[in-house]
């Protein structure tokens, strides 16, 4: 399975009151343009993977689980 990398939908979650502790859901946007970009950043990369779970004996399957 995979997810719509155009949205941002599997990054939800709760937001806290407090001004100066926002999640990562609230930080994080969709990856534009290099190109355009006038400032520099960074992009988070991932990829569905069992294995740091298979090689600590764990109970594999979570790379197919939903976005």
């Amino acid at each position: 399975m995979s997810t719509d990398r155009n949205t941002m939908d599997a990054w939800s979650g709760r937001v806290d009151p407090e001004p100066d502790s926002p999640r990562w859901h609230q930080v994080i946007g969709a990856f534009a343009d290099p190109t355009a970009a006038s400032t520099p950043g960074a992009v988070l990369l991932g990829f569905a993977c069992d294995e740091g779970v298979r090689r600590n004996k764990g109970r594999t399957g979570a790379a197919a689980a939903p976005a």
